[in-house]
Protein backbone atom coordinates (compact mmCIF):
# COMPACT_ATOMS: atom_id res chain seq x y z
CA UNK A 1 0.00 0.00 0.00
CA UNK A 2 1.25 3.51 -0.73
CA UNK A 3 2.14 6.05 1.93
CA UNK A 4 -0.89 8.28 1.58
CA UNK A 5 0.87 11.53 2.51
CA UNK A 6 3.30 11.03 -0.38
CA UNK A 7 0.53 11.01 -3.00
CA UNK A 8 -0.66 14.08 -4.84
CA UNK A 9 -4.27 15.01 -4.17
CA UNK A 10 -5.25 13.66 -7.58
CA UNK A 11 -3.44 10.35 -7.02
CA UNK A 12 -4.91 10.05 -3.52
CA UNK A 13 -8.44 10.53 -4.84
CA UNK A 14 -7.83 8.06 -7.68
CA UNK A 15 -6.39 5.50 -5.26
CA UNK A 16 -9.30 5.79 -2.82
CA UNK A 17 -11.78 5.58 -5.66
CA UNK A 18 -10.15 2.40 -6.95
CA UNK A 19 -10.28 0.92 -3.46
CA UNK A 20 -14.04 1.46 -3.41
CA UNK A 21 -14.40 -1.29 -6.02
CA UNK A 22 -13.57 -3.85 -3.33
CA UNK A 23 -16.87 -3.55 -1.41
CA UNK A 24 -18.83 -4.14 -4.63
CA UNK A 25 -16.93 -7.36 -5.29
CA UNK A 26 -17.31 -8.50 -1.68
CA UNK A 27 -21.07 -7.93 -1.74
CA UNK A 28 -21.35 -9.70 -5.10
CA UNK A 29 -19.77 -12.74 -3.47
CA UNK A 30 -22.49 -12.81 -0.80
CA UNK A 31 -25.58 -12.61 -3.03
CA UNK A 32 -26.72 -16.12 -2.07
CA UNK A 33 -26.55 -15.39 1.65
CA UNK A 34 -28.25 -12.01 1.26
CA UNK A 35 -31.05 -13.68 -0.71
CA UNK A 36 -31.44 -16.33 1.99
CA UNK A 37 -31.72 -13.61 4.62
CA UNK A 38 -34.50 -11.80 2.75
CA UNK A 39 -36.41 -15.02 2.09
CA UNK A 40 -36.20 -15.97 5.77
CA UNK A 41 -37.25 -12.53 7.00
CA UNK A 42 -40.34 -11.98 4.85
CA UNK A 43 -42.63 -14.73 6.22
CA UNK A 44 -41.79 -13.71 9.78
CA UNK A 45 -42.61 -10.07 9.08
CA UNK A 46 -45.85 -11.13 7.41
CA UNK A 47 -46.75 -12.63 10.78
CA UNK A 48 -46.02 -9.33 12.54
CA UNK A 49 -42.33 -9.90 13.20
CA UNK A 50 -40.06 -6.97 14.01
CA UNK A 51 -36.46 -6.30 12.99
CA UNK A 52 -33.75 -5.20 15.38
CA UNK A 53 -30.28 -4.35 14.11
CA UNK A 54 -27.41 -4.26 16.62
CA UNK A 55 -24.15 -2.49 15.97
CA UNK A 56 -21.39 -0.32 17.40
CA UNK A 57 -19.65 2.71 15.98
CA UNK A 58 -19.84 3.01 12.19
CA UNK A 59 -21.80 -0.24 11.91
CA UNK A 60 -24.53 1.01 14.24
CA UNK A 61 -24.72 4.43 12.61
CA UNK A 62 -25.09 2.90 9.15
CA UNK A 63 -27.80 0.59 10.46
CA UNK A 64 -29.67 3.59 11.88
CA UNK A 65 -29.26 5.51 8.63
CA UNK A 66 -30.97 2.68 6.80
CA UNK A 67 -33.68 2.10 9.43
CA UNK A 68 -34.62 5.77 9.70
CA UNK A 69 -35.46 5.93 5.99
CA UNK A 70 -37.85 2.96 5.98
CA UNK A 71 -40.97 4.56 7.56
CA UNK A 72 -41.14 7.51 5.12
CA UNK A 73 -40.12 5.38 2.12
CA UNK A 74 -42.32 2.33 2.72
CA UNK A 75 -44.93 3.53 5.22
CA UNK A 76 -43.98 1.09 7.99
CA UNK A 77 -44.15 1.87 11.71
CA UNK A 78 -40.92 3.01 13.31
CA UNK A 79 -41.07 0.14 15.79
CA UNK A 80 -41.07 -2.42 12.99
CA UNK A 81 -37.38 -1.87 12.16
CA UNK A 82 -35.10 -0.37 14.81
CA UNK A 83 -31.39 -0.07 15.55
CA UNK A 84 -29.77 -0.80 18.91
CA UNK A 85 -26.50 1.08 19.27
CA UNK A 86 -23.64 0.39 21.68
CA UNK A 87 -23.54 3.39 23.98
CA UNK A 88 -27.20 4.29 23.45
CA UNK A 89 -28.76 7.04 21.35
CA UNK A 90 -26.00 9.57 22.08
CA UNK A 91 -23.54 7.27 20.33
CA UNK A 92 -25.31 7.88 17.02
CA UNK A 93 -23.83 11.39 17.03
CA UNK A 94 -20.80 11.13 19.30
CA UNK A 95 -18.26 8.33 19.49
CA UNK A 96 -18.54 6.17 22.61
CA UNK A 97 -15.78 3.76 21.76
CA UNK A 98 -15.67 1.71 24.97
CA UNK A 99 -19.36 0.82 24.72
CA UNK A 100 -18.70 -1.78 22.03
CA UNK A 101 -16.71 -3.90 24.50
CA UNK A 102 -19.72 -4.54 26.73
CA UNK A 103 -21.30 -7.95 26.11
CA UNK A 104 -23.72 -7.51 28.99
CA UNK A 105 -25.01 -4.20 27.65
CA UNK A 106 -25.72 -5.75 24.27
CA UNK A 107 -27.59 -8.61 25.92
CA UNK A 108 -29.58 -6.26 28.15
CA UNK A 109 -30.50 -3.88 25.32
CA UNK A 110 -31.76 -6.68 23.09
CA UNK A 111 -33.52 -8.53 25.91
CA UNK A 112 -35.44 -5.35 26.75
CA UNK A 113 -37.07 -5.48 23.31
CA UNK A 114 -39.16 -8.52 24.37
CA UNK A 115 -38.73 -10.36 21.10
CA UNK A 116 -40.09 -13.73 20.00
CA UNK A 117 -39.86 -16.39 17.32
CA UNK A 118 -41.26 -14.20 14.52
CA UNK A 119 -38.73 -11.45 15.15
CA UNK A 120 -35.39 -10.93 13.43
CA UNK A 121 -32.11 -9.70 14.86
CA UNK A 122 -29.31 -8.57 12.58
CA UNK A 123 -25.85 -8.16 14.06
CA UNK A 124 -23.51 -5.86 12.14
CA UNK A 125 -19.81 -5.92 12.99
CA UNK A 126 -16.93 -5.24 10.64
CA UNK A 127 -14.57 -7.39 12.72
CA UNK A 128 -17.10 -10.17 13.20
CA UNK A 129 -16.39 -10.22 16.93
CA UNK A 130 -17.76 -7.02 18.52
CA UNK A 131 -18.74 -7.88 22.13
CA UNK A 132 -21.85 -5.65 22.16
CA UNK A 133 -23.15 -7.42 19.04
CA UNK A 134 -22.26 -10.76 20.62
CA UNK A 135 -24.46 -9.96 23.62
CA UNK A 136 -27.32 -8.83 21.38
CA UNK A 137 -27.16 -12.05 19.36
CA UNK A 138 -27.05 -14.13 22.53
CA UNK A 139 -30.23 -12.45 23.78
CA UNK A 140 -31.83 -13.05 20.39
CA UNK A 141 -30.83 -16.71 20.57
CA UNK A 142 -32.51 -17.05 23.95
CA UNK A 143 -35.67 -15.40 22.56
CA UNK A 144 -35.78 -17.77 19.58
CA UNK A 145 -35.35 -15.04 16.95
CA UNK A 146 -34.01 -15.45 13.45
CA UNK A 147 -30.41 -14.26 13.66
CA UNK A 148 -28.45 -12.78 10.76
CA UNK A 149 -24.86 -11.53 10.83
CA UNK A 150 -23.23 -9.00 8.52
CA UNK A 151 -19.47 -9.24 8.95
CA UNK A 152 -16.51 -7.96 6.92
CA UNK A 153 -14.21 -10.93 7.47
CA UNK A 154 -14.20 -14.40 5.94
CA UNK A 155 -14.46 -16.40 9.18
CA UNK A 156 -16.24 -14.24 11.77
CA UNK A 157 -16.03 -15.49 15.37
CA UNK A 158 -19.72 -14.60 15.86
CA UNK A 159 -20.87 -16.90 13.05
CA UNK A 160 -22.02 -19.68 15.45
CA UNK A 161 -24.57 -17.28 16.93
CA UNK A 162 -26.28 -16.70 13.58
CA UNK A 163 -28.59 -18.71 11.35
CA UNK A 164 -27.36 -16.83 8.28
CA UNK A 165 -23.92 -15.26 8.03
CA UNK A 166 -23.27 -12.67 5.35
CA UNK A 167 -19.50 -12.47 5.07
CA UNK A 168 -18.23 -9.56 2.98
CA UNK A 169 -14.43 -9.54 3.38
CA UNK A 170 -13.20 -6.29 1.90
CA UNK A 171 -9.54 -6.74 2.84
CA UNK A 172 -7.26 -4.13 4.41
CA UNK A 173 -8.56 -0.60 4.61
CA UNK A 174 -6.72 2.07 2.57
CA UNK A 175 -6.38 3.89 5.89
CA UNK A 176 -5.41 0.97 8.07
CA UNK A 177 -8.07 0.08 10.63
CA UNK A 178 -10.56 2.76 9.55
CA UNK A 179 -13.60 0.55 8.97
CA UNK A 180 -15.75 3.58 8.14
CA UNK A 181 -14.28 3.22 4.64
CA UNK A 182 -14.41 -0.13 2.77
CA UNK A 183 -16.17 -2.08 5.51
CA UNK A 184 -18.68 0.72 6.03
CA UNK A 185 -19.41 0.96 2.33
CA UNK A 186 -19.97 -2.80 2.08
CA UNK A 187 -22.19 -2.83 5.17
CA UNK A 188 -24.28 0.04 3.82
CA UNK A 189 -24.77 -1.82 0.54
CA UNK A 190 -25.92 -5.01 2.27
CA UNK A 191 -28.24 -3.18 4.67
CA UNK A 192 -29.84 -1.30 1.75
CA UNK A 193 -30.29 -4.47 -0.27
CA UNK A 194 -31.84 -6.39 2.62
CA UNK A 195 -34.27 -3.66 3.67
CA UNK A 196 -35.29 -2.86 0.10
CA UNK A 197 -35.62 -6.54 -0.81
CA UNK A 198 -37.80 -7.24 2.22
CA UNK A 199 -40.03 -4.22 1.56
CA UNK A 200 -40.47 -5.23 -2.09
CA UNK A 201 -41.47 -8.77 -1.11
CA UNK A 202 -43.90 -7.41 1.48
CA UNK A 203 -45.68 -5.49 -1.28
CA UNK A 204 -44.67 -1.94 -0.41
CA UNK A 205 -43.73 -1.24 -4.03
CA UNK A 206 -45.38 -1.62 -7.41
CA UNK A 207 -42.90 -2.08 -10.24
CA UNK A 208 -40.06 0.15 -9.02
CA UNK A 209 -42.33 2.75 -7.43
CA UNK A 210 -42.91 3.57 -3.75
CA UNK A 211 -46.67 3.15 -3.35
CA UNK A 212 -46.62 3.29 0.47
CA UNK A 213 -44.36 6.31 0.93
CA UNK A 214 -45.49 9.11 3.21
CA UNK A 215 -45.90 12.32 1.15
CA UNK A 216 -45.04 14.65 4.01
CA UNK A 217 -43.91 17.68 1.99
CA UNK A 218 -44.56 19.40 -1.32
CA UNK A 219 -41.79 17.56 -3.17
CA UNK A 220 -43.14 14.17 -2.08
CA UNK A 221 -46.70 15.13 -3.00
CA UNK A 222 -45.47 15.91 -6.50
CA UNK A 223 -43.72 12.54 -6.54
CA UNK A 224 -46.97 10.86 -5.45
CA UNK A 225 -48.79 12.54 -8.32
CA UNK A 226 -46.12 11.36 -10.75
CA UNK A 227 -46.37 7.78 -9.44
CA UNK A 228 -50.15 7.70 -9.85
CA UNK A 229 -49.88 9.25 -13.32
CA UNK A 230 -47.39 6.62 -14.41
CA UNK A 231 -49.28 3.64 -13.01
CA UNK A 232 -52.74 4.73 -14.17
CA UNK A 233 -51.62 6.47 -17.37
CA UNK A 234 -53.67 9.51 -16.44
CA UNK A 235 -53.10 13.28 -16.51
CA UNK A 236 -51.85 15.30 -13.57
CA UNK A 237 -55.26 16.73 -12.67
CA UNK A 238 -56.80 13.27 -12.47
CA UNK A 239 -53.93 12.01 -10.33
CA UNK A 240 -54.14 15.03 -8.04
CA UNK A 241 -57.91 14.74 -7.59
CA UNK A 242 -57.64 11.04 -6.82
CA UNK A 243 -54.89 11.56 -4.27
CA UNK A 244 -56.72 14.43 -2.58
CA UNK A 245 -59.60 12.05 -1.84
CA UNK A 246 -57.16 9.93 0.16
CA UNK A 247 -54.97 12.53 1.91
CA UNK A 248 -52.31 11.88 -0.73
CA UNK A 249 -51.90 8.22 0.21
CA UNK A 250 -50.93 6.41 -2.97
CA UNK A 251 -52.12 2.87 -2.17
CA UNK A 252 -55.76 3.82 -1.38
CA UNK A 253 -55.86 6.04 -4.47
CA UNK A 254 -54.64 3.20 -6.67
CA UNK A 255 -57.06 0.69 -5.18
CA UNK A 256 -60.00 3.02 -5.74
CA UNK A 257 -58.93 3.51 -9.35
CA UNK A 258 -58.37 -0.20 -9.93
CA UNK A 259 -61.44 -1.57 -8.14
CA UNK A 260 -63.84 1.31 -7.53
CA UNK A 261 -63.67 0.48 -3.82
CA UNK A 262 -62.63 2.79 -0.99
CA UNK A 263 -62.10 -0.22 1.26
CA UNK A 264 -58.39 -0.21 0.55
CA UNK A 265 -57.46 -1.99 3.79
CA UNK A 266 -58.94 -5.19 2.36
CA UNK A 267 -56.16 -5.20 -0.24
CA UNK A 268 -52.96 -6.00 1.64
CA UNK A 269 -49.60 -6.98 0.27
CA UNK A 270 -48.58 -6.67 -3.36
CA UNK A 271 -50.83 -4.81 -5.78
CA UNK A 272 -48.99 -6.36 -8.73
CA UNK A 273 -51.57 -9.05 -9.62
CA UNK A 274 -54.45 -6.58 -9.25
CA UNK A 275 -52.69 -4.00 -11.40
CA UNK A 276 -51.88 -6.55 -14.12
CA UNK A 277 -55.47 -7.78 -14.26
CA UNK A 278 -56.98 -4.32 -14.42
CA UNK A 279 -54.32 -2.98 -16.76
CA UNK A 280 -55.12 -5.67 -19.31
CA UNK A 281 -58.86 -4.90 -19.07
CA UNK A 282 -58.37 -1.15 -19.08
CA UNK A 283 -58.63 1.15 -16.08
CA UNK A 284 -61.78 3.18 -15.61
CA UNK A 285 -60.91 5.82 -13.04
CA UNK A 286 -64.01 6.72 -11.00
CA UNK A 287 -64.98 10.33 -10.59
CA UNK A 288 -64.89 11.94 -7.17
Amino acid sequence: MPYLEELSVYDLVQYLNQQDLKPQLAVAGAVNQISQAIEAMVPRMEQGGKVRVAGAGTSGRLAQLDASELPPTFGIDQDQWKTLMAGGRDAFWNAVERAEDNVEEGFKDMASETLGMNDIVIGVAASGRTPYVQGALQAAERAGCLRIGIFCVSTPPLQPLTHITIAIPVGPEPLSGSTRMLAGTAQKMVLNIISTGVMVRLGHTLHNLMIDMKPSNHKLKLRAEAIVQELLDCDDNTARNLLQQHQYQIRPALIQALTGSRDWQSFKGSLGPLWQLKHLDGIDIPAE
